[in-house]
């Protein structure tokens, strides 16, 4: 299947992946964790005191603020809600015994860590895949509402890798995303803003007041320091690996085409952008991309370091975070199948944003509302903006229930953080040994290290050369001849819409990854093709009166290719025979011999059969 795969296969794609320069990233990550014990000395306000000094700069270049924390969390906790609500529709297929990966046969491949850690493991029952699927739901509202937050974010992140870890064949760049973002937030402070959890009767609780009744300020603790060079990781290794791209296809020059030429064609957007731009100037725009995703957190991190001390500073801080959050919406319209990933790139954003981000908010509300500004101004000099703490809320007074004692101080970054410190410390230890020395990256199944530690980024690093696609025309008992992937009476060999920019056009989602298994066999090859088999009969009910002539006899597997030419151009299609399979048999596995002798058929959409050189 190498010779078929393309571009976007990096986006599922969790193979080895050469190493060498990760650990720059990673160690940076971790002597920056450690560092925060340094740097943090005061983990809130000044206590009144204005005078700006290298300190502040840091302290607002590697920590955060409660809103942003805030802002991080509920963004988050929606994300993660999307995402959890759409597994429902792929838990019977990918995640039960009765799919394409039942546990009988994954558990003997797995090793004892990764039986123990995959809860998802325990039973292959839908009843019991659906009550965790729910459980992980539920933890996700807890995050948005802010409600336990701590628990939530720690089982959140538990149990997704233990989802992850029920099918690795999903591990797609989506997952690798939640993984990292809900991992650290499990050592930031989620509660400090807009939460709805209440104290003792039922009075809700502010306790990131100081004692002088000032806010608390941008703060600094292991997990907000490991975070931010975390993303400079991050956008580094997709921007490095475009910059030294050998076929040079993110560059002016890039020949025959650049690559954003050959990405932006397969959405309605896409094909108004490249009618607006023309090929020249998605030409021009092609290698800013580079610089955009190398320099952009360099960018930001400078300007945190300004925000406080000059207005420039704040603005340029806005304006690049707009930037690059800009560049994934544009993903999102132009690129199929890249929205939720899109707006889970946004959210790490979140954690940028200055201190005094939810004044400018709620300047920008009083702004829209003519009728209210004249009161909302009057009053903001008797207001405090947002309850800090645990539930807060818009227009709490200032120093009402104050306290400093949880966390103020340098006691809080020496002593609270201890745990937090190791556990980050250990987590990036485990990434350089797994990207600098672990040879188990392409033993994703059978140990956890490669879906727990693995910390490459590097995607769409060249141009698309050529779009994919797949049907899968099959014989009913009746003598018809449907398409099984599409699950449609008609079989049409032509390209759908204006281009497919990844595979499983019919099938988006999490089937993106079933035409890479190709190379199965055995029990794993037959549960994978007899579940077609399966789900067409199920959804057709042959087993009903009258229905009989529906169920599903055999079909073949083909992946469609079409080369990309300018001017939105395509050449003309080619196919490839991926597997033949046959639902009435046992085993479709068993000889070579066999298996030759079904791959020399090929079906065509007019329901005959023809060597597989003829004309479709």
């Amino acid at each position: 299947m190498e010779d078929m795969s393309n571009t976007n296969k990096d986006i599922t794609d969790t193979s080895t992946i050469d190493g060498g320069s990760s650990s720059v990233g990673v160690v940076v990550v971790g002597a920056a964790a450690a560092a925060a014990v340094v740097v943090g000395g005061d983990d809130g306000g000044n206590g009144g005191t204005t005078t700006w000094t290298s300190i502040d700069g840091w302290k607002c270049a590697f920590g955060s603020n409660d809103i942003s924390i805030a802002l991080y969390r509920i963004s988050l906790g929606c994300m993660l809600f999307v995402e959890l609500i759409t597994r429902f529709r792929y838990l019977h297929p990918f995640y039960s015994d009765e799919g394409t990966l039942p546990l009988r046969l994954l558990l003997p491949k797995t090793d004892p860590i990764y039986r123990a850690l995959c809860l998802h493991c325990y039973s292959g029952s839908m009843t019991y895949q659906r009550g965790l699927l729910s459980l992980q739901v539920l933890l996700s509202v807890m995050l948005m509402v802010g409600y336990r937050t701590r628990l939530a974010s720690i089982m959140s992140w538990l149990l997704y890798l233990s989802l992850t870890l029920r099918n690795t064949w999903l591990n797609f760049i989506l997952d690798r995303y939640f993984h990292h973002l809900l991992f650290y937030s499990m050592f930031m402070r989620l509660d400090g803003a807009w939460t709805i959890e209440s104290g003792g009767g039922g009075e809700t609780k502010t306790s990131c007041h100081h004692r002088d009744g000032s806010r608390p300020r941008t703060f600094v603790s292991p997990a907000t320091v490991a975070f931010k060079i975390f993303i400079a990781w991050l956008y580094f290794d997709a921007g490095y690996g475009k910059y030294t791209d050998e076929l040079r296809g993110w560059t002016m020059n890039a020949r025959p085409l650049p690559a954003l030429d050959t990405y932006v064609r397969h959405t309605t957007a896409a094909r108004y952008l490249y009618g607006l731009l023309g090929p020249r100037g998605l030409r021009l725009l092609t290698p800013m991309v580079v610089y955009v995703e190398l320099l952009g957190v360099p960018m930001a991190l400078v300007a945190s370091f300004l925000s406080k001390r000059t207005k420039m500073g704040r603005t340029m801080l806005y304006w690049t975070i707009g930037l690059m959050c800009s560049m994934h919406l544009g993903i999102a319209l132009t690129i199929n199948n890249t929205v939720l990933l899109s707006l889970v790139a946004c959210v790490a954003w979140c954690v940028f944003l200055p201190e005094g981000v939810g004044d400018d908010l709620l300047g920008l509300v009083s702004s829209s509302s003519s009728s209210s500004s004249s009161s909302s101004s009057s009053s903001s000099s008797s207001l405090s903006y947002s309850g800090y703490g645990n539930g807060g809320g818009i227009g709490r007074k200032a120093g009402e229930n104050g306290s400093s004692a949880e966390f103020g101080g340098s006691s809080f970054i020496v002593g609270s953080h201890r745990i937090s410190t190791l556990v980050i410390l250990a987590f990036v230890s485990g990434s350089i040994w797994f990207e600098t020395m672990s040879t188990q990256c392409n033993q994703s199944m059978e140990h956890i290290w490669s879906t727990l530690l693995h910390n490459r980024w590097n995607v769409f690093v060249g141009a698309e050369e050529y779009v994919t696609w797949e049907i899968a025309p099959g014989r009913l008992l009746d003598g018809s001849i449907v398409d099984v992937w599409s699950k449609s009476d008609v079989v049409s060999w032509d390209m759908p819409g204006a281009g497919a920019p990844c595979t499983s056009t019919a099938r988006a989602g999490r089937w993106r990854s079933f035409p890479y298994l190709a190379g199965l066999d055995g029990e794993d090859g037959d549960a994978l093709w007899d579940y077609l088999c399966r789900q067409w009969d199920n959804e057709n009910e042959v087993n009903t009166p009258g229905n009989g002539g529906r169920r599903l006899l055999r079909y073949n597997f083909f992946m469609l290719q079409a080369d990309v030419l300018p001017n939105m151009g395509f050449s003309a299609t080619r196919k490839r025979l991926v597997h033949s399979h046959d639902c009435l048999l046992d085993s479709n596995f068993e000889t070579a011999e066999k298996k030759n002798d079904i791959e020399s058929l090929d079906f065509v959409s007019s329901g005959g059969i023809c060597d597989v050189g003829g004309r479709k």
